[in-house]
């Protein structure tokens, strides 16, 4: 059990530390479970100009955040763009954050395989190309390529057309690419009900006949894209996967991860 009081957060910069102790620190990082980039923004207040100056574009940066010692990363990226403003009297850094996607995914591969190929030993050989670090690879179905396979083509646009020849789904959480079944995700073994950081009640997404929910939860650093939970609510009863979400600070009393997710 998780004891939901005492809110941490620690934002690293390449080897610069701030941390809510000491600083009033917002932040809302979004994930899904698409090969589209993951995304976010960071506010820091109240910064000197010295320790300003210190944080540029194309900076590491990583978000730890949770509570008192249970805290884990939500966020594992680069800096995409600095912005300084000021509100009211408050002096605040603005960090636009992306998950460093774009560096390998606009990056063209030209690479030829002979007949017989499988597409896992396609795949293989690309990521170990570009160091992707492998967090699941399993392929409803290897697809064999009697005519051998060509790639000329954005790395995320080769594997994501490789992926779907073999009935495959890819996408990448804190510097982790996954690659499995559309339905498949990550066990937990996490329940979710209101002594576990449930807020109000899980709602029907509209239109959706396979008991699809939108849900608010504490913050928690273990939900992510394709994490499989178990809900225990009024109306959310049962397995579901996480299919995109949010993870929301926000001064002085927001500290939530916000949820879509699907029946399993």
């Amino acid at each position: 059990m998780v004891n939901f009081w005492i809110q941490s957060i620690e934002v690293i910069v390449d080897q610069v530390r701030f941390k809510s102790s000491d600083l009033a620190i917002e932040f809302e990082t979004r994930f899904n479970d698409k090969s589209e980039p993951n995304d976010g923004e960071v506010k820091i207040y109240n910064l000197t100009d010295n320790t300003t100056n210190r944080v540029k574009k194309g900076d590491n940066i990583i978000i730890n955040a949770g509570y008192r010692e249970d805290t884990g990363t939500i966020f594992m990226g680069v800096i995409d763009e600095v912005q300084g403003s000021w509100e009211d009297l408050d002096r605040v850094l603005t960090l636009k954050i992306g998950d460093a996607t774009d560096k390998w995914a606009n990056t063209v591969v030209n690479l030829s395989f002979k007949p017989g190929i499988k597409a896992s030993q396609i795949i293989n050989a690309t990521l170990g190309r570009f160091g992707l670090a492998i967090g699941e690879f399993r392929l409803p179905r290897d697809v064999i390529y009697s005519r051998g396979r060509t790639l000329s083509a954005p790395l995320q646009a080769a594997l994501r057309e490789i992926c779907a020849d073999c009935g495959a789904k890819f996408h990448i959480s804190n510097g982790t690419i996954y690659i499995r079944d559309p339905n498949a995700g990550t066990e937990t073994g996490w329940y979710l009900r209101p002594d576990s950081g449930l807020i109000a009640t899980p709602q029907p997404i509209e239109g959706d006949e396979e008991k699809d929910y939108r849900v608010r939860s504490l913050l928690n650093y273990r939900l992510h894209a394709d994490s499989i939970i178990r809900i225990e609510s009024r109306t959310a009863n049962g397995l579901f996967r996480v299919v995109s979400g949010k993870h929301i600070a926000q001064w002085p009393d927001r500290f939530e991860t916000e949820l879509e997710v699907a029946a399993v």
